[in-house]
Protein backbone atom coordinates (compact mmCIF):
# COMPACT_ATOMS: atom_id res chain seq x y z
CA UNK A 1 0.00 0.00 0.00
CA UNK A 2 1.31 3.55 -0.76
CA UNK A 3 -0.15 7.38 -0.67
CA UNK A 4 0.84 9.83 -3.72
CA UNK A 5 -0.56 12.79 -2.90
CA UNK A 6 -4.52 12.64 -2.27
CA UNK A 7 -4.53 9.12 -3.86
CA UNK A 8 -4.23 5.62 -2.52
CA UNK A 9 -2.33 3.00 -4.43
CA UNK A 10 -2.99 -0.62 -3.67
CA UNK A 11 1.02 -2.11 -4.56
CA UNK A 12 -0.31 -6.11 -3.51
CA UNK A 13 -2.98 -8.43 -2.92
CA UNK A 14 -3.44 -11.99 -2.22
CA UNK A 15 -6.25 -14.16 -0.72
CA UNK A 16 -6.33 -14.60 2.99
CA UNK A 17 -5.40 -18.16 2.95
CA UNK A 18 -5.37 -18.33 7.34
CA UNK A 19 -8.36 -18.82 9.04
CA UNK A 20 -8.06 -15.20 11.45
CA UNK A 21 -8.49 -15.37 14.93
CA UNK A 22 -11.12 -14.12 17.34
CA UNK A 23 -9.71 -10.91 18.77
CA UNK A 24 -8.58 -10.91 22.64
CA UNK A 25 -10.51 -9.07 25.20
CA UNK A 26 -7.92 -6.19 26.43
CA UNK A 27 -6.44 -7.02 29.47
CA UNK A 28 -5.73 -3.94 32.39
CA UNK A 29 -4.67 -6.86 34.75
CA UNK A 30 -0.19 -5.16 35.34
CA UNK A 31 2.21 -7.33 36.90
CA UNK A 32 5.35 -5.87 38.61
CA UNK A 33 8.32 -8.72 39.04
CA UNK A 34 11.41 -7.05 40.90
CA UNK A 35 14.53 -9.17 41.89
CA UNK A 36 16.47 -7.11 43.50
CA UNK A 37 16.26 -8.63 46.91
CA UNK A 38 15.97 -12.16 45.42
CA UNK A 39 18.60 -12.35 42.93
CA UNK A 40 21.14 -13.10 45.88
CA UNK A 41 19.74 -16.09 46.86
CA UNK A 42 18.66 -17.08 43.62
CA UNK A 43 21.34 -15.57 41.03
CA UNK A 44 21.05 -16.32 37.44
CA UNK A 45 19.34 -19.01 35.56
CA UNK A 46 17.01 -21.39 38.04
CA UNK A 47 15.97 -24.58 37.33
CA UNK A 48 11.91 -25.28 37.26
CA UNK A 49 12.71 -27.53 39.90
CA UNK A 50 14.74 -24.89 42.05
CA UNK A 51 11.59 -22.47 41.13
CA UNK A 52 8.76 -24.61 41.64
CA UNK A 53 10.58 -25.47 45.47
CA UNK A 54 11.06 -22.12 46.13
CA UNK A 55 7.42 -21.52 45.49
CA UNK A 56 5.67 -23.82 47.51
CA UNK A 57 8.23 -22.80 50.57
CA UNK A 58 6.98 -19.29 50.14
CA UNK A 59 3.21 -20.05 49.88
CA UNK A 60 3.98 -22.29 53.18
CA UNK A 61 6.01 -19.87 55.20
CA UNK A 62 4.37 -16.35 54.61
CA UNK A 63 1.20 -18.09 55.13
CA UNK A 64 2.73 -19.22 58.75
CA UNK A 65 4.21 -15.31 58.96
CA UNK A 66 0.58 -13.70 58.67
CA UNK A 67 -0.89 -16.46 61.01
CA UNK A 68 2.07 -15.39 63.85
CA UNK A 69 1.39 -11.28 63.10
CA UNK A 70 -2.06 -11.72 63.73
CA UNK A 71 -4.11 -12.24 60.08
CA UNK A 72 -7.26 -14.26 60.54
CA UNK A 73 -7.70 -17.83 59.01
CA UNK A 74 -10.10 -16.31 56.78
CA UNK A 75 -8.32 -13.16 55.21
CA UNK A 76 -5.64 -16.09 54.71
CA UNK A 77 -7.79 -18.29 53.41
CA UNK A 78 -9.13 -15.56 50.83
CA UNK A 79 -5.76 -14.19 49.97
CA UNK A 80 -4.53 -17.93 49.34
CA UNK A 81 -3.70 -16.95 45.40
CA UNK A 82 -1.76 -14.08 46.53
CA UNK A 83 0.73 -16.79 48.75
CA UNK A 84 1.02 -19.55 45.90
CA UNK A 85 2.26 -16.20 43.48
CA UNK A 86 4.68 -14.32 45.36
CA UNK A 87 7.16 -15.55 42.69
CA UNK A 88 7.63 -15.60 38.83
CA UNK A 89 10.32 -16.50 36.44
CA UNK A 90 11.42 -14.47 33.84
CA UNK A 91 13.85 -15.99 30.96
CA UNK A 92 14.64 -18.53 33.69
CA UNK A 93 15.60 -15.96 36.36
CA UNK A 94 13.36 -16.24 39.66
CA UNK A 95 11.82 -12.69 40.42
CA UNK A 96 9.26 -11.63 43.24
CA UNK A 97 5.85 -10.81 42.25
CA UNK A 98 5.65 -7.10 43.77
CA UNK A 99 2.03 -6.66 43.53
CA UNK A 100 1.23 -10.09 45.15
CA UNK A 101 3.91 -8.83 47.88
CA UNK A 102 2.23 -5.59 48.47
CA UNK A 103 -0.88 -7.40 48.88
CA UNK A 104 0.07 -9.70 51.08
CA UNK A 105 1.55 -6.57 53.40
CA UNK A 106 -2.05 -5.04 53.10
CA UNK A 107 -3.51 -7.88 54.80
CA UNK A 108 -1.50 -6.83 58.32
CA UNK A 109 -3.11 -5.02 61.23
CA UNK A 110 -2.04 -1.65 61.02
CA UNK A 111 -1.17 -1.48 57.47
CA UNK A 112 -3.56 1.07 56.91
CA UNK A 113 -2.00 3.70 59.81
CA UNK A 114 2.05 2.62 58.53
CA UNK A 115 1.56 1.94 54.91
CA UNK A 116 4.67 3.97 54.15
CA UNK A 117 6.73 2.16 56.83
CA UNK A 118 5.51 -1.27 55.61
CA UNK A 119 6.60 -0.73 51.79
CA UNK A 120 10.47 -0.62 53.12
CA UNK A 121 10.02 -4.68 54.16
CA UNK A 122 9.59 -5.39 50.96
CA UNK A 123 13.34 -4.55 50.56
CA UNK A 124 13.43 -3.48 46.74
CA UNK A 125 14.95 -0.72 45.56
CA UNK A 126 12.36 1.41 44.57
CA UNK A 127 8.29 1.28 45.39
CA UNK A 128 5.67 0.62 44.08
CA UNK A 129 4.13 2.93 41.32
CA UNK A 130 1.51 4.82 43.12
CA UNK A 131 -1.23 4.46 41.00
CA UNK A 132 -0.94 0.53 41.98
CA UNK A 133 -0.13 0.90 45.43
CA UNK A 134 -2.91 3.29 45.59
CA UNK A 135 -5.41 0.49 44.80
CA UNK A 136 -4.78 -2.11 47.15
CA UNK A 137 -5.36 -2.90 50.75
CA UNK A 138 -7.60 -0.37 52.81
CA UNK A 139 -7.96 3.09 52.60
CA UNK A 140 -6.40 5.20 55.24
CA UNK A 141 -8.37 4.99 58.70
CA UNK A 142 -10.31 7.20 60.42
CA UNK A 143 -12.84 6.94 63.24
CA UNK A 144 -13.83 3.97 64.00
CA UNK A 145 -12.24 2.09 61.56
CA UNK A 146 -9.13 3.42 62.95
CA UNK A 147 -9.38 2.01 66.86
CA UNK A 148 -9.76 -1.38 65.08
CA UNK A 149 -6.53 -0.79 63.18
CA UNK A 150 -4.74 0.19 66.43
CA UNK A 151 -6.78 -3.02 68.56
CA UNK A 152 -5.42 -5.48 65.90
CA UNK A 153 -1.84 -4.33 66.05
CA UNK A 154 -1.84 -4.21 70.13
CA UNK A 155 -3.38 -7.71 69.41
CA UNK A 156 -0.51 -8.56 67.27
CA UNK A 157 2.18 -7.38 69.57
CA UNK A 158 0.83 -9.13 72.50
CA UNK A 159 1.17 -12.19 69.91
CA UNK A 160 4.55 -11.40 69.11
CA UNK A 161 5.11 -10.88 73.11
CA UNK A 162 3.63 -14.43 73.69
CA UNK A 163 5.78 -15.42 71.00
CA UNK A 164 9.17 -14.05 71.84
CA UNK A 165 8.67 -15.60 75.67
CA UNK A 166 8.47 -18.88 74.66
CA UNK A 167 10.56 -18.56 72.03
CA UNK A 168 13.38 -20.63 73.76
CA UNK A 169 10.61 -24.21 73.47
CA UNK A 170 9.99 -22.95 69.86
CA UNK A 171 13.42 -22.94 68.71
CA UNK A 172 14.36 -26.29 70.94
CA UNK A 173 10.77 -27.63 69.27
CA UNK A 174 12.13 -26.92 65.80
CA UNK A 175 15.29 -28.69 66.17
CA UNK A 176 13.62 -32.10 67.37
CA UNK A 177 11.42 -31.79 64.77
CA UNK A 178 14.36 -31.41 62.18
CA UNK A 179 16.47 -34.26 63.71
CA UNK A 180 13.31 -36.31 63.73
CA UNK A 181 12.62 -35.36 59.67
CA UNK A 182 16.29 -36.04 58.30
CA UNK A 183 16.89 -39.16 60.62
CA UNK A 184 16.91 -41.12 57.76
CA UNK A 185 20.35 -42.01 56.37
CA UNK A 186 21.77 -40.69 52.94
CA UNK A 187 22.78 -44.56 52.29
CA UNK A 188 18.97 -45.91 53.13
CA UNK A 189 17.79 -42.68 50.57
CA UNK A 190 19.82 -44.29 48.02
CA UNK A 191 18.51 -47.46 48.34
CA UNK A 192 14.45 -46.14 48.61
CA UNK A 193 12.00 -46.87 45.76
CA UNK A 194 10.08 -44.40 44.33
CA UNK A 195 7.26 -44.60 46.42
CA UNK A 196 9.26 -44.32 49.69
CA UNK A 197 11.13 -41.32 48.38
CA UNK A 198 7.50 -39.38 47.44
CA UNK A 199 6.77 -40.36 51.31
CA UNK A 200 10.26 -39.05 52.78
CA UNK A 201 9.71 -35.63 50.74
CA UNK A 202 6.04 -35.51 52.13
CA UNK A 203 7.62 -35.36 55.37
CA UNK A 204 10.03 -32.70 55.03
CA UNK A 205 6.87 -30.83 53.84
CA UNK A 206 4.78 -31.38 56.69
CA UNK A 207 6.97 -31.42 59.57
CA UNK A 208 9.31 -28.90 58.36
CA UNK A 209 8.28 -25.85 55.86
CA UNK A 210 4.97 -26.08 56.98
CA UNK A 211 5.89 -25.87 60.14
CA UNK A 212 8.60 -22.88 59.72
CA UNK A 213 7.87 -21.32 63.02
CA UNK A 214 11.09 -20.94 64.72
CA UNK A 215 12.89 -19.06 61.96
CA UNK A 216 9.90 -16.98 61.43
CA UNK A 217 9.37 -15.73 64.73
CA UNK A 218 13.35 -15.16 65.47
CA UNK A 219 13.97 -13.62 61.86
CA UNK A 220 11.27 -10.57 63.33
CA UNK A 221 12.39 -10.82 66.79
CA UNK A 222 16.41 -10.24 65.32
CA UNK A 223 15.09 -7.41 62.85
CA UNK A 224 13.71 -5.39 66.00
CA UNK A 225 16.62 -6.28 68.37
CA UNK A 226 19.53 -5.52 66.55
CA UNK A 227 17.88 -2.51 65.43
CA UNK A 228 17.07 -0.80 68.64
CA UNK A 229 20.10 -2.40 70.11
CA UNK A 230 22.02 -0.26 67.50
CA UNK A 231 20.33 2.87 68.00
CA UNK A 232 20.89 2.55 72.01
CA UNK A 233 24.82 2.18 72.00
CA UNK A 234 24.96 5.07 69.65
CA UNK A 235 22.84 7.11 71.53
CA UNK A 236 24.93 6.51 74.65
CA UNK A 237 28.46 5.97 73.18
CA UNK A 238 28.21 7.64 69.85
CA UNK A 239 30.49 6.07 66.97
CA UNK A 240 32.22 4.29 69.62
CA UNK A 241 29.19 2.37 70.64
CA UNK A 242 28.29 1.29 66.90
CA UNK A 243 32.12 -0.03 66.57
CA UNK A 244 31.31 -1.62 69.84
CA UNK A 245 27.85 -3.16 68.57
CA UNK A 246 29.78 -4.45 65.89
CA UNK A 247 32.23 -6.00 67.50
CA UNK A 248 29.36 -8.16 70.02
CA UNK A 249 27.74 -9.00 67.28
CA UNK A 250 29.85 -10.45 65.31
CA UNK A 251 32.32 -11.54 67.70
CA UNK A 252 30.02 -14.23 69.12
CA UNK A 253 31.82 -18.08 69.36
CA UNK A 254 28.67 -20.07 69.02
CA UNK A 255 27.44 -19.79 65.58
CA UNK A 256 27.70 -22.28 63.44
CA UNK A 257 28.50 -20.42 59.82
CA UNK A 258 31.87 -19.16 61.23
CA UNK A 259 32.77 -22.91 61.81
CA UNK A 260 33.95 -23.74 58.53
CA UNK A 261 36.17 -21.19 57.91
CA UNK A 262 37.81 -21.68 61.51
CA UNK A 263 37.82 -25.82 60.61
CA UNK A 264 39.43 -24.50 57.12
CA UNK A 265 42.15 -22.84 58.82
CA UNK A 266 42.90 -26.16 61.07
CA UNK A 267 43.01 -27.70 57.80
CA UNK A 268 45.83 -25.79 56.57
CA UNK A 269 47.77 -25.91 59.57
CA UNK A 270 47.54 -29.66 59.29
CA UNK A 271 48.80 -29.39 55.41
CA UNK A 272 51.13 -26.02 55.56
CA UNK A 273 54.56 -28.24 56.73
CA UNK A 274 53.64 -31.15 54.25
CA UNK A 275 54.28 -30.22 50.63
CA UNK A 276 53.12 -33.71 49.12
CA UNK A 277 49.86 -33.31 51.40
CA UNK A 278 49.10 -29.74 49.42
CA UNK A 279 49.66 -31.52 46.53
CA UNK A 280 47.41 -33.98 46.65
CA UNK A 281 44.54 -31.06 47.87
CA UNK A 282 45.46 -29.67 44.33
CA UNK A 283 45.10 -33.03 42.64
CA UNK A 284 42.05 -33.87 44.41
CA UNK A 285 43.63 -37.30 45.81
CA UNK A 286 41.84 -38.14 48.93
CA UNK A 287 43.84 -41.16 49.04
CA UNK A 288 47.35 -39.45 48.83
CA UNK A 289 46.29 -37.17 51.97
CA UNK A 290 48.01 -37.69 55.60
CA UNK A 291 45.07 -39.77 58.00
CA UNK A 292 44.86 -36.87 60.07
CA UNK A 293 43.64 -34.64 57.25
CA UNK A 294 41.94 -37.36 56.01
CA UNK A 295 39.85 -37.55 59.25
CA UNK A 296 39.34 -33.65 58.91
CA UNK A 297 38.05 -33.57 55.52
CA UNK A 298 35.49 -36.49 56.46
CA UNK A 299 33.91 -34.72 59.32
CA UNK A 300 33.89 -31.55 57.67
CA UNK A 301 31.79 -33.22 54.81
CA UNK A 302 29.46 -35.13 57.20
CA UNK A 303 28.36 -31.95 58.61
CA UNK A 304 28.92 -29.02 56.33
CA UNK A 305 28.72 -31.71 52.76
CA UNK A 306 25.12 -29.56 51.64
CA UNK A 307 27.08 -26.65 51.39
CA UNK A 308 28.33 -24.89 48.05
CA UNK A 309 27.87 -21.76 45.98
CA UNK A 310 24.59 -21.08 45.48
CA UNK A 311 23.08 -23.44 47.68
CA UNK A 312 19.19 -22.46 47.56
CA UNK A 313 19.38 -24.09 43.97
CA UNK A 314 18.77 -27.79 43.81
CA UNK A 315 20.49 -28.27 40.52
CA UNK A 316 23.85 -26.92 42.74
CA UNK A 317 26.95 -29.35 43.02
CA UNK A 318 26.99 -29.65 46.68
CA UNK A 319 30.65 -31.16 48.65
CA UNK A 320 29.56 -34.21 49.43
CA UNK A 321 28.82 -34.78 45.69
CA UNK A 322 32.29 -32.91 44.52
CA UNK A 323 35.03 -32.01 47.08
CA UNK A 324 37.20 -30.50 44.81
CA UNK A 325 36.28 -26.77 45.91
CA UNK A 326 36.83 -27.89 49.80
CA UNK A 327 40.55 -29.16 48.93
CA UNK A 328 41.11 -26.09 46.91
CA UNK A 329 40.26 -23.77 49.87
CA UNK A 330 42.31 -26.40 52.12
CA UNK A 331 45.66 -25.72 49.66
CA UNK A 332 45.16 -22.20 49.63
CA UNK A 333 44.92 -22.08 53.53
CA UNK A 334 48.30 -23.95 53.74
CA UNK A 335 49.62 -21.48 51.62
CA UNK A 336 48.79 -18.70 53.50
CA UNK A 337 50.20 -17.09 56.20
CA UNK A 338 47.28 -16.76 58.76
CA UNK A 339 47.37 -13.59 60.86
CA UNK A 340 46.00 -14.48 64.43
CA UNK A 341 43.79 -11.17 65.87
CA UNK A 342 42.94 -10.84 68.96
CA UNK A 343 39.03 -11.31 69.68
CA UNK A 344 37.58 -8.95 71.54
CA UNK A 345 35.46 -9.78 74.71
CA UNK A 346 32.55 -7.95 74.11
CA UNK A 347 31.17 -8.51 77.74
CA UNK A 348 34.07 -6.58 79.04
CA UNK A 349 34.23 -4.34 76.48
CA UNK A 350 30.52 -3.07 76.93
CA UNK A 351 30.94 -3.09 81.02
CA UNK A 352 34.27 -0.94 80.18
CA UNK A 353 31.93 1.26 78.00
CA UNK A 354 29.17 1.81 80.71
CA UNK A 355 31.93 2.31 83.96
CA UNK A 356 30.38 4.55 86.28
CA UNK A 357 27.08 3.72 84.81
CA UNK A 358 25.26 1.49 86.19
CA UNK A 359 21.95 1.63 85.66
CA UNK A 360 22.49 2.10 81.62
CA UNK A 361 24.77 -0.01 81.69
CA UNK A 362 22.27 -3.21 82.68
CA UNK A 363 19.42 -1.69 80.48
CA UNK A 364 22.62 -1.99 77.62
CA UNK A 365 24.12 -5.40 78.53
CA UNK A 366 20.17 -6.20 78.75
CA UNK A 367 19.30 -5.22 75.24
CA UNK A 368 22.37 -6.19 73.65
CA UNK A 369 22.25 -9.36 74.95
CA UNK A 370 19.13 -10.12 73.99
CA UNK A 371 20.50 -8.98 70.14
CA UNK A 372 23.18 -11.31 70.20
CA UNK A 373 20.95 -14.16 70.93
CA UNK A 374 18.90 -13.44 68.12
CA UNK A 375 21.89 -12.86 65.96
CA UNK A 376 23.26 -16.93 66.86
CA UNK A 377 19.61 -17.91 66.27
CA UNK A 378 19.43 -16.08 63.18
CA UNK A 379 22.58 -17.70 61.40
CA UNK A 380 21.87 -21.02 63.12
CA UNK A 381 18.78 -21.76 61.93
CA UNK A 382 19.86 -20.05 58.72
CA UNK A 383 21.97 -23.29 58.74
CA UNK A 384 19.53 -25.64 59.57
CA UNK A 385 17.63 -24.25 56.41
CA UNK A 386 20.93 -25.52 54.39
CA UNK A 387 20.07 -29.18 55.85
CA UNK A 388 16.45 -28.84 54.77
CA UNK A 389 17.42 -27.63 51.06
CA UNK A 390 20.37 -30.48 51.21
CA UNK A 391 17.89 -32.99 52.50
CA UNK A 392 15.16 -32.50 49.35
CA UNK A 393 18.19 -32.33 47.20
CA UNK A 394 19.27 -35.63 47.90
CA UNK A 395 15.69 -37.15 47.87
CA UNK A 396 14.73 -35.35 44.32
CA UNK A 397 18.22 -36.63 42.83
CA UNK A 398 17.56 -40.22 44.06
CA UNK A 399 13.75 -39.99 42.51
CA UNK A 400 15.82 -38.73 38.86
CA UNK A 401 17.84 -41.77 39.38
CA UNK A 402 15.04 -43.95 39.19
CA UNK A 403 13.16 -41.94 36.95
CA UNK A 404 16.30 -42.64 34.63
CA UNK A 405 16.81 -46.57 35.82
CA UNK A 406 13.28 -46.78 34.50
CA UNK A 407 13.71 -45.02 31.24
CA UNK A 408 11.24 -42.28 31.97
CA UNK A 409 14.09 -39.59 31.60
CA UNK A 410 17.42 -39.88 29.92
CA UNK A 411 19.77 -39.06 32.51
CA UNK A 412 19.48 -38.63 36.45
CA UNK A 413 19.90 -34.79 36.65
CA UNK A 414 17.60 -34.36 34.16
CA UNK A 415 14.66 -34.77 36.90
CA UNK A 416 16.07 -30.83 37.42
CA UNK A 417 14.05 -29.78 34.47
CA UNK A 418 10.85 -31.06 35.84
CA UNK A 419 8.60 -29.35 38.70
CA UNK A 420 7.81 -31.03 41.92
CA UNK A 421 3.82 -31.09 40.70
CA UNK A 422 5.27 -33.40 37.63
CA UNK A 423 7.46 -35.46 40.22
CA UNK A 424 5.51 -36.45 42.78
CA UNK A 425 2.42 -36.46 39.99
CA UNK A 426 4.34 -39.11 38.00
CA UNK A 427 4.88 -41.04 41.60
CA UNK A 428 1.51 -40.59 43.23
CA UNK A 429 -0.79 -40.87 40.27
CA UNK A 430 -1.69 -37.09 39.83
CA UNK A 431 0.24 -36.18 37.19
CA UNK A 432 -1.50 -35.26 33.73
CA UNK A 433 1.01 -36.97 32.00
CA UNK A 434 3.43 -39.96 31.93
CA UNK A 435 5.78 -38.37 28.91
CA UNK A 436 8.48 -36.99 31.28
CA UNK A 437 11.20 -37.07 28.30
CA UNK A 438 9.00 -35.01 26.28
CA UNK A 439 8.68 -32.30 29.18
CA UNK A 440 12.41 -32.47 29.53
CA UNK A 441 12.80 -31.66 26.05
CA UNK A 442 10.79 -28.70 26.63
CA UNK A 443 12.27 -26.90 29.43
CA UNK A 444 15.69 -28.31 28.08
CA UNK A 445 15.21 -26.00 25.02
CA UNK A 446 13.93 -23.11 26.87
CA UNK A 447 16.92 -23.07 29.28
CA UNK A 448 19.14 -22.94 26.63
CA UNK A 449 17.71 -20.36 25.20
CA UNK A 450 17.76 -18.74 28.23
CA UNK A 451 21.08 -19.04 29.06
CA UNK A 452 21.83 -17.10 25.34
CA UNK A 453 19.70 -14.34 26.66
CA UNK A 454 21.28 -11.00 28.44
CA UNK A 455 19.67 -10.90 32.17
CA UNK A 456 16.50 -8.86 32.03
CA UNK A 457 16.60 -5.82 34.22
CA UNK A 458 15.69 -5.43 37.65
CA UNK A 459 12.22 -4.80 37.56
CA UNK A 460 10.04 -6.10 34.46
CA UNK A 461 6.39 -4.92 33.91
CA UNK A 462 3.68 -6.90 32.18
CA UNK A 463 0.54 -6.43 30.71
CA UNK A 464 -2.58 -9.38 30.73
CA UNK A 465 -1.48 -12.65 31.25
CA UNK A 466 1.25 -12.51 33.14
CA UNK A 467 2.90 -15.63 32.36
CA UNK A 468 2.56 -15.16 28.45
CA UNK A 469 3.01 -11.26 27.96
CA UNK A 470 6.35 -10.37 26.84
CA UNK A 471 7.90 -8.56 29.38
CA UNK A 472 8.66 -4.20 29.06
CA UNK A 473 10.88 -2.16 31.33
CA UNK A 474 9.24 -0.97 34.31
CA UNK A 475 8.44 2.36 33.00
CA UNK A 476 5.69 1.57 30.95
CA UNK A 477 3.05 1.03 33.49
CA UNK A 478 -0.14 1.75 32.56
CA UNK A 479 -1.69 -0.96 29.77
CA UNK A 480 -0.32 0.22 26.06
CA UNK A 481 2.01 3.41 27.45
CA UNK A 482 4.34 4.28 24.87
CA UNK A 483 7.29 6.68 24.75
CA UNK A 484 10.65 7.68 23.05
CA UNK A 485 11.81 4.00 23.98
CA UNK A 486 9.37 1.72 24.32
CA UNK A 487 6.90 0.68 22.03
CA UNK A 488 4.36 -1.81 21.94
CA UNK A 489 2.34 -3.16 18.48
CA UNK A 490 1.08 -6.57 16.90
CA UNK A 491 3.02 -8.45 14.31
CA UNK A 492 1.36 -8.45 11.45
CA UNK A 493 3.56 -11.14 9.51
CA UNK A 494 5.32 -13.95 10.30
CA UNK A 495 8.57 -12.54 8.79
CA UNK A 496 8.89 -10.28 11.47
Amino acid sequence: MAIEGETFYLLQSRPITTALREPAIGDPLVTIFDNSNIVESYPGLVSPLTYSFAQYAYARVYRRFMELLGVSDRNIRESAAVFDNMLGRIDGRVYYNLVNWYRALALLPGFSLNRAHMETMMGVSEPLPAEISGSIGPAPATGVAKLREYAGMARAGAGLLFEAMRLRWTVRGFYARMERALATSPEAISRMPLGALAAEYRKIEGDLLDRWDAPLVNDFLCMMAFGSSRKLLERWCGEEGLELHNAIMIGQGDIVSAEPAKRIAKMGEIAREDDAAVAALERGELGAMPPALVSEIRGYIEKFGDRCTEELKLESVTLDENPAPLYAAIAAAARTTRTHKPEVDGDAALAAAFEGRRIRGFVAKAVVGWARARVRDRENLRFERTRIFGRARRVLLAMGRQFAAIDAIDEPRDVFLLTLPEILGAIEGFGVTADLKGLVAVRKAEMERAARLPDPPERVTVSGAAGLSAPRPASAVAAGASDDIVRSGTGCSAAW
